[in-house]
């Protein structure tokens, strides 16, 4: 039994129905972007924001006004939003990937073939790790082209090329934090739960949320995994390299725990 293709196999159209509803909201705003840049809304915009507190706009990641002249800024404003639906796609895919036979009763009928549980765990963790690449890099190239249909003329093909590669590098290293974390919760628990998982990514939101806001809880964006790589931050400041060395940590620290966990883990059959 090919454990590997079995599991792309069974997740594969809810993969891609992530991926086309995500994708289709990308085209749709993306689209939008002449008509912003043309109509004079940048103006409006600016004078609307300059009216919310400051500590309401920095909780929503734009501390200062979007440029909607700027394709860049308008992409990272949209993929701001986009990305959290994939973030929680991926911490769905990581808690399911070790949790699907106990919970459906058939971890009895996996154990019963002549693998081991070592094979299983990597097998499942890398093709679930797999589908969540595939629905990003679908989606990043969605968006590049959506980018390249409707930017600017004065635009370098090359300079927009590298821009969007940044964004899908911080998407893909926000989502699959969030991914490895449910692997390890995975690792732990007994039956699945959807809610949970959603519960602690927007509670981690809900923390970052609460970083930015206060000072004195600055240090709460490390408990935070969506703000690391927020499109808005990497689009104005670049990579902030402390957090991206604390996320590639607790990516292996989360990644061997779920191993080790698994190993030892007494299933309920």
């Amino acid at each position: 039994m090919n454990i590997f293709k079995f599991e792309i196999k069974r997740n594969q159209k809810t993969a891609l129905l992530w991926t086309l509803i995500s994708g289709f909201f990308v085209f749709l705003f993306m689209a939008l972007f002449p008509s912003m840049k043309n109509s004079g809304i940048q103006e409006f915009v600016v004078t609307k924001f300059d009216a919310f507190p400051k500590e309401f706009m920095t909780a929503f990641g734009v501390d200062s006004a979007v440029n909607f002249d700027d394709i860049m800024h308008y992409t990272a404003y949209t993929l701001q939003y986009i990305i959290m639906a994939m973030a929680v796609y991926g911490i769905l895919l990581g808690f399911d990937s070790l949790l699907i036979e106990e919970t459906q009763g058939t971890i009895e009928f996996l154990y019963a073939q002549p693998t081991s549980r070592k094979k299983i765990f990597w097998s499942k963790v890398l093709s679930h790790g797999w589908l969540l690449f595939q629905s990003l890099f679908l989606l990043g190239m969605i968006t590049f082209l959506s980018a390249v249909v409707f930017k600017p003329d004065n635009l370098a093909f090359r300079t927009l090329g590298l821009d969007m590669a940044e964004l899908f590098l911080g998407s893909l290293f926000v989502c699959f934090l969030y991914f490895f974390l449910g692997v390890f919760i995975g690792s732990i628990m007994h039956t699945k739960s959807s809610g949970l998982a959603l519960g602690i990514f927007f509670l981690s939101y809900i923390v970052g949320i609460l970083s930015r806001i206060k000072e004195d809880l600055s240090f709460m964006r490390y408990f935070a995994p969506f703000d690391y790589a927020l499109p808005m931050d990497i689009v104005r400041q670049g990579w902030d390299l402390k957090y991206i060395f604390v996320g590639a940590v607790a990516m292996i620290v989360l990644l061997f725990s779920s191993f080790f966990l698994y190993q030892k883990k007494n299933f309920r059959i």
